[in-house]
């Protein structure tokens, strides 16, 4: 008895998966000084503390790159919205 045939390319990223992998926030940690590239397709860039509070949102407005600063000591996260409504996040610390 056949199990049958298992034919697809298993390893294949989307395009979304793809730029999301190109996406990176560093240095990471950092003194609160961040640079981030690989903004293609993103429409909106949102940072929240710990708690959950929105402490800053960028308009990257078709930048490939740009660059911001936090100044308060902590871990946050960087919640970066696709033109298509499809989202990721990174985690970034200021020391």
């Amino acid at each position: 008895a056949s199990l049958g045939v298992h034919t697809c390319d298993c390893n294949s990223l989307s395009l979304n998966e793809k730029v999301q992998e190109m996406l990176s926030v560093y240095p990471n940690p950092s003194n609160g000084n961040f640079n981030v590239k690989g903004l293609k397709g993103i429409e909106n860039i949102n940072v929240f503390n710990t708690l959950g509070q929105k402490v800053m949102a960028i308009q990257p407005n078709g930048k490939p790159n740009l660059s911001f600063d936090l100044e308060l000591k902590g871990v946050y996260i960087v919640h970066f919205v696709f033109e298509n409504g499809e989202s990721t996040t990174r985690k970034i610390i200021v020391k």
